[in-house]
């Protein structure tokens, strides 16, 4: 792992810690760091989606559910840009679950439909190779969020 790369995760690390511990100006600070080392064009993998998910949240929790959607579909394009298929499964589900916070059922249904058909097609593949814990866990959420919606 280069410096760059370690720092990179560093600031994602301490986005998502302030952001667990409810210091969200603090988790905005770091995770809006991130996002900025992809625009100079120091990309690392997919952290600049895994930081615009953190950023998701926090604005999910302030209940700014505009705003979030809009970065959620910004994450998913460069999550399946990347490739990263669990990860979209878990924007995805974020996205369900911002659209049920916000009263949008049925768009929060097609969300969580669309996040576990995607996780049946990944663990359909995975079966070659060791299961993805995270996958099974993003697929039980999604059919748990389809069913709890009224």
């Amino acid at each position: 792992m280069s410096d760059r790369e370690g720092e990179v995760r560093a600031l994602l690390g301490l986005g998502y810690g302030h952001s667990s511990s409810g210091h969200l100006d603090d988790a905005l600070t770091f995770l809006h760091l991130v996002v900025e080392a992809a625009d100079r064009g120091m990309w690392i993998g997919n952290m600049q989606a895994r930081a615009l998910r953190g950023i998701v949240l926090v604005h999910s929790r302030r209940g700014q559910y505009a705003e979030a959607m809009n970065l959620q579909e910004e994450a998913l394009t460069i999550a399946r840009n990347y490739g990263r298929r669990v990860l979209q499964v878990t924007i995805l589900n974020d996205l369900a679950d911002t659209h049920a916070a916000d009263g949008r059922y049925p768009d929060a249904a097609d969300c969580y439909r669309r996040a576990a058909a995607l996780a049946l097609e990944i663990d359909g593949r995975a079966r070659q190779h060791p299961a993805d814990s995270r996958l099974g866990q993003e697929q039980a959420r999604a059919h748990d969020g389809l069913a709890g919606l009224p």
